[in-house]
């Protein structure tokens, strides 16, 4: 099976994620063009580069599906962290990542405030 070294990666984003316990972790997130594998599933391939050594292969019925809920999942895993109070900052402007600006991004429904 192809993997998101071996795919074309159509989408990324570098952030630093600021723990609560202060450190700063640096990671990108990678989204890899989706690839069929059989007549009626779709993979597209996520990888948080710098937090984890292997790519999350999402399915789906068609590519469009593939990669929407990929990207999902990314949105997913902001939330999940930010509602805990954990932090993501712009490396190159140390902006932070908040989460009225995630909710637009993906759509979410998560307390902003």
């Amino acid at each position: 099976m192809t993997s998101i070294i071996e795919s074309r990666i159509i989408a990324s984003q570098e952030l630093i994620w600021s723990l609560s316990n202060g450190m700063e972790k640096p990671f990108c997130i990678k989204v890899a063009e989706p690839y069929q594998i059989d007549a009626s599933t779709w993979v597209c391939s996520i990888l948080l580069d710098g937090l984890e050594e292997h790519p999350r292969n999402i399915y789906g019925v068609s590519s469009l599906q593939a990669l929407c809920q990929a990207v999902n999942h990314v949105g997913d895993f902001f939330g999940h962290l930010m509602n805990k109070g954990e932090k993501f900052i712009y490396p190159q402007d140390r902006t932070v990542f908040d989460k009225q600006f995630l909710s637009s991004i993906f759509r979410l429904n998560i307390a902003v405030g």
